[in-house]
């Protein structure tokens, strides 16, 4: 799914690189991130990008106690990425969560530095596309970069067979 209209409208937007520093990061946008319904939309290429988008999300949550909804996309129609010569952009929007994550009951997979991505995708999509919600859990740069890269080829194949955004939520 291209990102929706509110992430293109979002006046809040930041592009990310595998070299952020993910606090600064977590510090930059959590007065843009105090009220139910505000977004900051992070743009990135890259499985190490992407994870850093991870991490000061998980960072906003554990040092603000904000509660977020992650909208993993793809950038708009006709955009044209940022560096030209790399792959698709990938575009999480970070909005204020209404409320707790509505699960009623979650399949835990825990991820290892070993875990094949596209593996991973495919499971994670096959259980979306039963209506089943799904926790992820790793320890270290390598399994959040899986996941991370495991997210975005599911999030493209659930765009496009349904055409809806993969949302995540950051768990403790």
């Amino acid at each position: 799914m291209y990102a929706t209209d509110k992430m293109q409208h979002c006046e809040n937007r930041f592009t990310l690189s595998k070299d952020t520093d993910t606090q600064e990061c977590g510090h930059a946008m959590a007065d843009f991130l105090r009220e139910p319904g505000q977004m900051v939309v992070l743009q990135m290429i890259g499985p190490d990008a992407c994870a850093k988008a991870v991490r000061a999300a998980a960072y906003l949550r554990q040092q603000y106690k904000i509660e977020l909804d992650l909208y993993f996309t793809t950038a708009p129609e006709g955009v044209v990425a940022y560096d030209k010569g790399a792959a698709e952009e990938i575009w999480i929007g970070l909005e204020v969560a209404e409320g707790p994550p509505p699960f009623t009951a979650l399949i835990d997979f825990e991820i290892s530095s070993k875990t094949f991505p596209d593996k991973l995708a495919w499971a994670i999509a096959s259980h979306l596309f039963r209506g089943e919600s799904m926790r992820l859990t790793g320890i270290g740069p390598r399994s959040i970069i899986k996941m991370v890269t495991a997210v975005g080829i599911a999030a493209k194949w659930c765009r496009g067979a349904y055409h809806y955004a993969l949302l995540c939520h950051p768990l403790p």
